[in-house]
């Protein structure tokens, strides 16, 4: 099986969890997402989110 790398950026984690970019980025804040920033833009690690 290939091990799928990238990031995720909110408005693609919004559409696959069916939430608005807010939420995703309230998730992030909060610690819910293991998010990280790039200058004001949150992103989320694919290998992260299959933990």
């Amino acid at each position: 099986m290939a091990k799928e790398t990238g990031i995720y950026d909110a408005p693609k984690l919004a559409k696959f969890f069916g939430v608005t970019e807010r939420t995703v980025l309230e998730w992030c804040r909060e610690g819910k997402l293991p998010g990280f920033k790039i200058g004001k833009k949150w992103r989320v690690r694919v290998q992260d989110l299959k933990k």
